[in-house]
């Protein structure tokens, strides 16, 4: 196998080189071929420094770590013995030159000979960390703002279970690998731990203080790590962690926060990553403000009986112990600032006190803060509430919302200031904004559907003009090669109301319409499209059609692209093999489906392309020859219209597609046999429509058949005709200048209600919701343009079947 191999890798060698992931090739047996240099740059940064040799010609078992040597054996065994593709992305391989855990996408592909057989794999790496860490860190703000929702929720000691309950939450959503998780409280000389349970529940243990990892941890604030406590049980806490969880804990890992500790414990050894730590001092934060609080809520309680001096200091009191809180005197020197204003800004109590307030409001705000702050000292009225940015003590600019009223401090005039940092409520807005401007895009998508859509109908009535005429024509003439002129436009005109009509699917105004084929027409038409083509490919077309019509129901547009594709598919690969060949359609019924067999002489498909050759972008072409959509394009239409499809093949003796169509039913048969029959009899028709083009035909192809007829240009005038006497059909547009065809139906509908079912409605305008509606409503016929003899026939047939 590896002899097999080897020359593909050493012509592909120099290519490979030049690629920028880390790549190796293993033959079928897993001895390593080839590596690349983006190979040994990323062995680096997992701690292997390797040379080429100390990889190419070992087998890559040698180099599996041990504690996933058999996920690894599993993978390499389903690509190189089964012939499978193995793929996982987001695998830790390692570490980033800056310490952090490297995460990759790795896959590892059989390489397979020309007979089919797996002679070896390659393997690729693609470095994901930034993604996974994107992904993450998403999740991770996510459940942070859950457990900040919970505290600024908190009312009193009985909501600290919520702001627990959504920690433990968000340490599953994000994956962290713990068995068991609680927080401990410290409480004098005890600590309380509150147990994280499955159903949400907690139960507390009393514990004594002393010498225990919770101490050293709280009264440090570090994490505490015991990556093994089967092995070094440096607290004595084995045998009471055993007890209590009655289970082989051997790792344990405590956090601090301002309370006490989130202790995480687990089955394994050294379970937890720096990633994870990072996470649980996210949430011990969080948690800190929590406890924070709650403590201030109880002081609130006690302040509040003791101080409570006039209603203004209790409001101050109250709002001071909540948010943060500065009171400035002096043109803007600090005299008081409280913990939380020390948390938010990142300034301490000491740098603040006798410093100007300005110094840390951003150069963009700082003259209107000084001149609210002036007008407020000279007793002025100023509007308390505003916004800021000031700049924090990392140097970052923040945005802040303020509260500021004068009171009274130590016997002087003083101003307080609640002060509420709103960064991330800002960029949550300015993330709406951008939500916002999206949505104006789609809007004028939207827009560009509708021009299509007003386009397409205002198309719709010269091309009813233009087909109806030439049908007529056609009829009239018995100069045959005037006819065969007439049909020329016809078709080009057939051909552009085919182009309307998918303009209106590209602008979603129009569902896509079945109607009953003629199988033997459409593929003679699809060979018409592809004739020049088919004739400078050197390809023959043999015709194999079944001895009767056969009839399918389906979007006429739709399966002359499947056919279209089989053919042009066809051609290629014939042409590329030996510059021509034969191409045979033959047609057949087999109980109640059609079936088209598009056969060729070309190289044939090997059985892996055939499994895989309906999905999208797989393609067997060159780059810029082919973009491995179009069969499975026809897969889906043909799926849509209740059939199959599926490929004959063996290498060397060409290929045969099948498509199977259900069957029309009789009925549908004989309906579609009758549309070109004119209705017997002489009737009287009147015509209501503004283009003149669109009645001057209807007018002359019933005049043509010995019809009576009159038309109108608008409503009013339609209604003088109507006065005068009866018609048995009445033709009428619904957009029209002056009384339009919905006031002139609901005058019928008043004065004439026995003309209403013989009301046939004409419009180019049904990409209208309203129109749609109205005709939905009216219960009468439409026609819709383009239409030709044939639909005017079909609508007279109808009309009188309903009589």
């Amino acid at each position: 196998m590896a002899r097999e191999l080897e020359p593909i890798v050493r012509g592909a060698k120099p290519l490979l080189e030049t690629i920028p992931i880390p790549i190796s090739i293993v033959d079928a047996e897993g001895i390593v071929l080839f590596v690349n240099r983006a190979f040994l740059e990323f062995a680096k940064g997992v701690g292997r420094e390797i040379d080429y040799e100390d990889r190419v010609g070992h087998n890559v078992r040698e180099f599996f770590e041990e504690e996933r040597e058999e996920f690894w054996k599993s993978a390499f065994d389903q690509v190189l013995k089964e012939g499978k593709p193995f793929e996982v992305w987001g695998i830790p391989e390692g570490r980033r030159p800056d310490g952090s855990t490297r995460y990759v996408h790795r896959r590892i592909l059989p390489i397979r000979s020309p007979d089919g057989n797996v002679v070896g794999a390659i393997n690729t790496w693609e470095d994901v960390t930034d993604q996974v860490a994107r992904e993450r860190n998403g999740r991770l703000r996510e459940a942070v703002n859950l457990v900040r929702e919970a505290v600024l929720e908190m009312r009193g000691p009985q909501d600290i279970d919520k702001i627990l309950d959504s920690i433990y939450r968000g340490l599953q959503v994000l994956g962290v690998p713990f068995s068991h998780a609680s927080v401990q409280v410290i409480e004098g000389d005890e600590f309380t731990v509150y147990y994280f349970m499955e159903e949400r529940k907690f139960s507390i243990a009393h514990l004594p203080l002393e010498g225990t990892a919770v101490r050293e941890a709280w009264e440090e604030g570090k994490v505490v790590y015991r990556r093994d406590i089967k092995f070094g049980d440096l607290y004595q806490e084995r045998e009471r962690i055993l007890k209590a969880w009655k289970e082989d804990i051997r790792s344990v890992l405590d956090v601090p926060f301002s309370h006490g500790t989130i202790a995480m414990n687990s089955t394994e050894p050294d379970a937890f990553s720096d990633e994870d730590i990072a996470i649980l001092r996210r949430f011990a934060n969080v948690l800190s403000v929590g406890f924070t609080r709650l403590e201030d809520l109880r002081k609130l309680e006690h302040k509040v009986r003791e101080l409570a001096e006039s209603e203004e200091r209790y409001r101050s009191l109250v709002e001071g112990l909540l948010v943060g809180v500065y009171i400035i005197q002096a043109e803007g020197t600090v005299k008081f600032v409280n913990k939380a204003f020390e948390e938010i800004t990142g300034y301490s109590k000491e740098e603040m006190l006798g410093r100007n307030i300005l110094d840390i409001i951003s150069p963009k705000d700082l003259s209107i803060v000084r001149e609210r702050m002036l007008r407020r000292e000279r007793g002025e009225d100023v509007i308390p509430h505003y916004t800021l940015r000031y700049i924090h003590k990392d140097g970052g600019e923040r945005w802040a919302e303020i509260y500021a009223s004068r009171i009274s401090y130590e016997g002087r005039l003083a101003i307080l200031v609640n002060f509420i940092d709103i960064t991330e409520r800002r960029r949550l807005e300015e993330e709406r904004e951008r939500l916002r401007e999206r949505l104006a895009q789609s809007e004028k998508l939207a827009s560009i559907g509708q021009l299509v859509a007003g386009v397409a109908h205002e198309l719709n009535n010269p091309l009813t003009v233009v087909t109806g005429y030439a049908e007529l024509a056609v009829r009239r003439t018995q100069d045959e090669a005037l006819r065969s002129q007439l049909r020329q436009i016809l078709e080009s005109a057939q051909r552009a109301a085919s182009i309307v009509q998918n303009l209106l699917s590209f602008a979603r105004k129009r569902p896509l319409e079945r109607r009953v084929l003629n199988l033997r027409e459409l593929l003679e038409k699809v060979i018409k499209l592809r004739a020049y083509e088919l004739r400078t490919s050197n390809i023959e077309v043999v015709r194999r059609y079944y001895k009767k019509p056969i009839f399918v129901s389906g979007d006429p547009i739709q399966l002359q692209q499947v056919f279209i594709n089989l053919i042009a598919n066809a051609e290629q690969a014939m042409y590329s093999a030996h510059g021509g060949g034969r191409l045979t359609l033959r047609t057949e019924v087999k109980d109640d489906q059609a079936l088209v067999h598009v056969q060729d002489d070309g190289p044939g498909i090997s059985k892996e392309v055939q499994r895989r050759i309906f999905e999208p972008f797989f393609t067997t072409k060159g780059v810029g020859e082919g973009t491995g959509l179009g069969l499975s394009v026809a897969y889906g239409i043909v799926r849509e219209h209740g059939g199959d499809i599926w490929v004959e093949s063996e290498p060397g003796k060409g290929a045969t597609f099948t498509v199977s169509l259900p069957l029309a039913g009789p009925e549908e048969v004989r309906e579609e046999e009758r549309t070109e029959a004119v209705p017997e009899g002489r009737l009287k028709v009147l015509v209501v429509d503004d283009e003149p083009g669109i009645r001057g035909f209807i007018r002359e192809y019933f005049s043509f058949v010995g019809y009576e007829v009159h038309e109108a240009g608008e409503g009013e005038e339609a209604l003088k005709l109507l006065r005068k006497g009866d018609y048995d059909v009445i033709f009428s547009d619904i957009k029209m200048p002056g009384m339009d065809g919905k006031e002139f139906f609901a005058w019928v509908k008043e004065h004439r209600p026995e003309l209403i079912p013989k009301i046939v409605f004409i419009t180019g305008d049904v990409a209208q919701s309203d129109t749609q509606d109205f005709i939905r409503t009216s219960g009468v016929m439409c026609l819709n343009k383009p239409f030709g003899i044939g639909d005017l026939n079909e609508i007279l047939r109808k009309l009188k079947e309903g009589e």
